[in-house]
């Protein structure tokens, strides 16, 4: 969702061109990678409605998804309509990650802290 608040509205794009993506994002509210490394509230977004982009750029349709039921029913919408984008908006816990993210976020955490040459 972090990434999305950056480059969003280059659905935009995609509607110009007459493309029907199906677009879901995953919503912890934040930089999940970045609050492995570090915790603070530098790593949480200002919470936006993602589902309602849709009516923002005029085109698609959105849907809040916050729960596996509503997902599936979401998912079916969005596979059975090839006419227009679907913006999933799926609502996740902050500290909700991969086992594979974690993983990747801790190496990467433990590589920041140690000292580089340059700054030897």
């Amino acid at each position: 969702d972090g990434a999305f608040q950056m480059t969003g509205t280059e659905l935009a794009t995609c509607l110009r061109h007459g493309q029907t993506p199906i677009v879901m994002i995953l919503n912890n509210r934040g930089y999940t990678t970045e609050r492995e490394i570090l915790e603070g509230p530098f790593n949480d977004v200002h919470e936006w409605r993602y589902d309602e982009i849709c009516t923002l750029l005029n085109g698609g349709i959105g849907h809040r998804v916050e729960t596996f039921g509503a997902f599936v029913q979401a998912m079916d919408s969005a596979m059975a309509d090839s006419e227009h984008l679907h913006v999933l908006n799926v609502i996740l816990d902050p500290k909700d990650r991969s086992t594979a993210m974690t993983r990747v976020a801790r190496r990467l955490a433990k590589r920041l802290s140690q000292p580089s040459p340059e700054r030897s």
